[in-house]
């Protein structure tokens, strides 16, 4: 069985800020609750990419980022740029393949694809001699065949081009689909064997399950050779499956002969067909088995293989000899045999995890949205809230006409009153009792106090809003003068929205403030004060309006008020109910409408993005039922118009019997002016609650805005704060390289070029002045083998840390002085003088520990060469309290130096390129002379012989030899420019090998060569015998070596042992 190879995730979730940066300054979310979820994010992710082996655990991690993933990554679509995440993977296929994308939907697929390669992983491992063994592992091997056809349908149309990543392509999610519904199928096979050997299979099912396995296998082995996977694909990838492919074709061909067989027993003929089925199997077999010799196979596959074939063989030669001579039948042509019928048992398993809602979990940025989504939910928004301003006013502008018109008739006061015959009808009372408990005119003036109070804060707000845009342009634009370099995007710019939404919040207050202003007119004009006085009357006050009746009720028979009712009141009454059922269905169309832009589109495009639905399908149902309501209303609207007119007409009809009634007539009018008070105050009170309920929206409208004004402000504020930080960091670290460069030259100064005691100082002028030129030698043009090389120049005798600091000590001093003839370096006592004293100034040797040991090799400056200058003085005159007292010491190598001189006159040598060394006095190449015993003393060991430089000039450090750049120094040449760089790090206080050792590792820059010596990361030196530069690290743009090719890890253990 194979495995799917599983993808390694090659980063972290990296630097977050620009993710919480970018949610914040579009208003999406708060700091905290950005940052909140960031954290959980990289908990969720770092869970999951950490998995390396198939666990429960591991499943769990994995599948609960998926869960996250399946709700968060659709929100950041078009968002990627800003979020300046990178998501790194490395492809399961191929070793050196990687791919790196910025989308959530990439890090989604590899996760998902890691499911299904633990789910594959898992069934290959599984015994399937047993009976659950084979279910088990044919549900992993569906549930992985399930995850990836997962990938290729629902993430794969959502994610950017990756180029060069087979496992993620389409080609390589279809192969690997059916390899696992292959092997999926081939554990039915196998357990149809089972059961065929236990008697309750029949061959032709199992030739169909073996057909069906080998056309699994044969899309597989077509898939490997396909597209971007067949280049990058390892080979053994298609050698298995399609061997696995022509040994089913084998199987199947093989228990369709016993098929064959058992039909022919049962027919008495067609015995021949069993032979040509063996042959066609034993075919098949063979060519599986040929692949053997070109691939290596797992011995597995060809022990399995050779089995078949050997099974083949022995019922074919059974069959062949049946055929001859018992049936005596031929065998039919190949092409004559009819094709197996294939059986498909498996398919992709379906994912409730992936496809449903998970009870329990809190889906992350549920407040995130991408662009294109918060388009359409402010076209819907805009669309809806329009359908519903037109129904609002329609409806209430029918019902209001309706209200006046019956009210101007006295309907359905005068109605009532006439059927009743009471001077002030119930409903009527009723009308004016619901009108006081409103609370009346008083409430009404109140009403419109609240009104004012409410246009006033919404005008504050307003004010707000636009001072707080022109303080932040201002202030963006005062520090873009400031700093011209500044990349964000100008505060201008990102406000012009909420400037847009202010101006468009400003005319809405405009017009809102006509209506304020007629309304208020009303309220206070003569007419509307007297209809409200009505009714604030009591019943009494009210029946004291009505003419009186000077019938004696209580001596009035009943039976004479009785009397039939009149057809055109009864018809009347009828129309004004079904206007009354007209008004009310209209009324709870605007509620059902209203209700549907009351709904949070944000909180229902994230129900609609949890369950994959489509944000525009959704927009468009909730369109379509704004669109039917509001035709809905529309439709009654026009059938009240109808409706009010035949009413009118009825009302002539019942007025003009009612004329004869004096009475009647008088209390009509009562009737009507009541009426019509009802009808102001309600008209009134709708204007004044419709104005405060605008109001109202307009300020949470402004709130938002205002909100959406201090986070721009906010934001663009972090943003300059935190450029002046970088740009105050920069300038400081630029600061603190310059202090730090002062700092080393100064230090370089004091220790290379002050004066020492009895020393001059050096001229600036002289301590750069170039090296002097060559003069011509005769006797030699190189450096013997014994010489030793100074700034490039070969000199003889030791090397320069060997140099002795001072002269030697007389014999009465040599009890002072170590072994050798060097002086200590301590102040050492005179015999026959004062107690030594410290020197005003430290003589050369007397510097602290560190120094020496930092600067072994380097000398003290001079202030010029002296013909008579001995190399073998003091430094100085010996400390004491009196040193005019203290007679000079005596020089033991005074004879030798005047030869030396002489010498040196007849053939003048090389001069030292580092003019703060003094000269060598050595005039020929060869061992450094002995220094003669001291009284009293053995003769001090000769100095090492020095091994000579190689041809151009070199240093030796650490036994590796640098070669320099230039040509081999010869007489009446210049130093090269190599030896001029390194004397040039020399004389700021390095040692000279080490200095060699940086410039040959930076290729000759100086100035990158001083950067390792100042930081101390000089690289070490190459091993003996390697060539120049061989520990120098590789030149800039250099290709990187490559790393050989590890064996694919795919072929073998990943496959397991079945």
């Amino acid at each position: 069985m194979l495995a799917i190879p599983a993808s390694k995730c090659l980063s972290g979730l990296g630097d977050t800020s620009s993710m919480l940066g970018c949610m914040v300054s579009q208003n999406m979310c708060t700091e905290e609750a950005g940052k909140s979820d960031i954290i959980s994010l990289e908990q969720y992710r770092v869970a999951a990419t950490s998995i390396n082996e198939p666990s429960e655990t591991g499943q769990r991690c994995l599948l609960q980022y998926c869960q996250q993933l399946r709700h968060f990554a659709p929100r950041f679509v078009g968002l990627e740029a800003q979020l300046k995440l990178t998501f790194t993977w490395n492809d399961a296929f191929g070793i050196n393949v990687k791919a790196s994308s910025s989308s959530f939907y990439f890090d989604f697929a590899c996760c998902v694809w890691n499911l299904a390669a633990f789910e594959s992983l898992m069934g290959a491992k599984l015994d399937r001699t047993s009976e659950d063994g084979l279910r088990a592992a044919n549900r992993h091997f569906q549930h992985a065949a399930g995850y990836i056809d997962y990938i290729r349908t629902n993430i794969l149309p959502h994610m950017p081009p990756l180029g060069q990543f087979p496992c993620l392509s389409e080609d390589g999610l279809n192969m690997v689909k059916e390899l696992m519904l292959a092997q999926a199928q081939l554990c039915f096979y196998e357990k149809a064997v089972q059961d065929k050997k236990k008697g309750t299979m029949k061959s032709p099912i199992v030739a169909k399950l073996a057909k069906q396995t080998s056309v699994f296998y044969h899309n597989t082995s077509v898939a490997c050779k396909v597209g971007v996977l067949g280049s990058m694909l390892d080979s053994s990838w298609f050698a298995v499956t399609d061997f696995q492919c022509k040994c089913f074709q084998g199987a199947a061909e093989y228990w369709q002969a016993h098929a064959s067989k058992e039909a022919a027993l049962a027919a008495g003929t067609g015995y021949g067909e069993e032979v040509a089925r063996f042959n066609r199997a034993d075919t098949f077999v063979a060519l599986a088995l040929a692949q053997t010799s070109k691939y290596s196979l797992a011995d597995s596959l060809t022990f399995g293989a050779n089995g078949l074939r050997q099974a083949i063989q022995q019922h074919r030669q059974s069959a062949e000899h049946d055929l001859r001579t018992v049936y005596m039948e031929s065998v039919p042509a190949d092409s004559s045999l009819a094709e197996i019928t294939s059986v498909s048992m498996v398919r992709p398993a379906a994912l409730p995890e992936l496809t449903e809602p998970v009870v329990g979990l809190v889906p992350l940025f549920r407040y995130v949205l991408p662009q294109h989504i918060r388009t359409a939910n402010v076209k819907y928004q805009d669309e809806v809230t329009t359908l519903l301003q037109h129904v609002s006013a329609s409806a209430e502008g029918a019902t209001n006409a309706a209200r006046n018109a019956l009210s101007a008739k006295g309907l359905p006061g005068s109605l009532e009153a006439a059927k009743t015959e009471n001077p002030l009808p119930p409903s009527l009372w009723t009308k004016v009792q619901r009108v006081q408990a409103m609370g009346g005119a008083p409430r009404l003036a109140s009403m419109f106090e609240d009104l004012k109070a409410t246009a006033r804060r919404a005008l504050q707000t307003m004010a707000t809003i636009d001072e707080s845009l022109d303080r932040e342009d201002r202030t963006d634009a005062e520090f873009r003068r400031l700093n011209p370099d500044f990349p964000g995007t100008s505060s201008r710019v990102l406000s012009a929205d909420v400037c847009t939404n202010n101006t468009r919040m400003r005319e809405a207050y405009a017009n809102a403030q006509q209506s304020d202003k007629l309304t208020e007119e009303d309220l206070h004009s003569d007419v509307t004060v007297e209809q409200l006085s009505i009714v604030s009357k009591t019943q009494e006050e009210l029946l004291k309006l009505f003419p009186r009746d000077n019938v004696n009720l209580f001596d009035h028979d009943e039976h004479l008020d009785k009397k039939e009712e009149d057809p055109a009141i009864t018809k009347l009454e009828d129309k004004l109910h079904e206007l009354a059922a007209l008004i009310e269905t209209r009324t709870q169309h605007v509620a059902t409408f209203k209700a549907i832009v009351a709904v949070d589109i944000t909180e229902a495009t994230n129900a609609a993005l949890a369950q994959c639905k489509d944000i525009t399908a959704l927009h468009a149902e909730n369109l379509q039922q704004a669109g039917a309501l509001h035709t809905q209303v529309m439709e009654g609207v026009t059938k009240q118009n109808a409706l009010l007119a035949e009413i009118l007409q009825l009302n002539e009809v019942f007025e003009k019997s009612r004329v004869t009634n004096a009475k009647a007539v008088e209390r009509q009018k009562v009737i009507q002016t009541v009426e019509q008070s009802v009808a102001k105050f309600s008209l009134i009170h709708s204007q004044v609650t419709a104005g405060i309920t605008f109001y109202t929206s307009l300020q949470a409208k402004l709130t938002t805005l205002m909100q959406s004004t201090d986070d721009l402000a906010y934001t663009q504020q972090w943003q300059r704060q935190d450029f002046g930080a970088q740009k105050s960091s920069e300038l400081d670290r630029n600061g603190q390289e310059m202090t730090d460069r002062d700092y080393a030259l100064q230090l370089s100064n004091e220790l290379n070029a002050s004066p020492r005691a009895g020393v001059a100082a050096i001229p600036q002028q002289a301590q750069y002045a170039p090296p002097p030129a060559f003069q011509p030698a005769p006797q030699a043009a190189a450096a013997p083998a014994n010489s030793a090389m100074v700034y490039g120049t070969p000199v003889s005798g030791p090397p320069a840390n060997l140099m002795p600091m001072h002269a030697p000590a007389t014999a009465q001093q040599a009890q002072h002085a170590p072994q050798g003839g060097y002086m200590a370096t301590f102040p050492a006592a005179v015999p026959g003088g004062p107690s030594a004293v410290p020197a005003q100034s430290p003589a050369q040797g007397q510097y602290p520990a560190q120094y020496q040991q930092q600067y072994q090799s380097y000398g003290a400056p001079v202030a010029a060469q002296n013909p008579a200058y001995n190399p073998y003085a003091p430094a100085g005159p010996v400390a004491t309290a009196a040193p005019a007292a203290v007679p000079p010491p005596a020089n033991p190598y005074a004879q030798q130096q005047q030869q030396q001189q002489q010498q040196q006159q007849q053939s003048p040598q090389p001069v030292s390129s580092n003019p703060h060394r003094p000269q060598s006095a050595h005039t020929s190449y060869g061992a450094y002379p002995a220094m003669p015993a001291m009284a009293g003393q053995p003769a001090p060991a000769p100095y090492a012989a020095v091994p000579a430089p190689v041809q151009g000039g070199g240093y030796q450090y650490n036994n590796a030899s640098y070669n320099t750049t230039g040509p081999a120094l010869s007489p009446g040449n210049q130093a090269s420019e190599f030896d001029q760089k390194t004397m040039r790090l020399c004389e700021m206080g390095f040692p000279m090998a080490q200095c060699a050792a940086a410039l040959t590792a930076y290729n000759g820059d100086q100035e990158a060569a001083l950067n390792a010596l100042l930081t101390g990361t000089v690289p070490p030196p190459p091993p003996a015998g390697a060539p120049a530069g061989a520990g120098a690290p590789p030149a800039a743009g250099a290709p990187a070596p490559e790393k050989p090719a590890k064996p694919s890890g795919l072929f073998g253990k990943m496959w397991g042992s079945k």
